[in-house]
């Protein structure tokens, strides 16, 4: 099966849960190490999709937090002082869940 990426221009057109998806793939990409001169950045569809639905659910469910303040929190912050921030919100867990798949599939790259 082949792997299916979206080029800059496809990613501006996504929906707005899509994008809340690229935007925490973006911060865990460069926070790991996961982009650089010879890794650009690649936003997988299969991970785009996973991440949509509990992104947009999170914030829907949060509607105060402050979305990209948060996004880069959650995706950059240290595990035990993020789960001490965010882990009581609605919405939360499945969030967590479907950005530790991605963490954990592209450390295996």
């Amino acid at each position: 099966m082949e792997t299916t990426f979206l080029k800059p221009d496809e990613i501006e057109k996504l929906p707005a849960y899509h994008q809340l998806a690229v935007k925490f793939m973006k911060e865990i990409m460069y926070d790991n190490g996961m982009v650089n001169r010879l890794e650009p950045e690649r936003y997988e569809v299969k991970y785009i999709n996973h991440i949509a639905i509990p992104a947009g659910t999170f914030f829907q469910a949060n509607p105060d937090l402050p979305i990209d303040e948060t996004i880069n929190e959650i995706a950059t912050m240290e595990y035990v002082e993020m789960m001490n921030k965010y882990s009581y919100l609605n919405g939360f867990e499945s969030l967590n869940e479907a950005l530790e798949d991605f963490f954990n599939d592209h450390l295996n790259d």
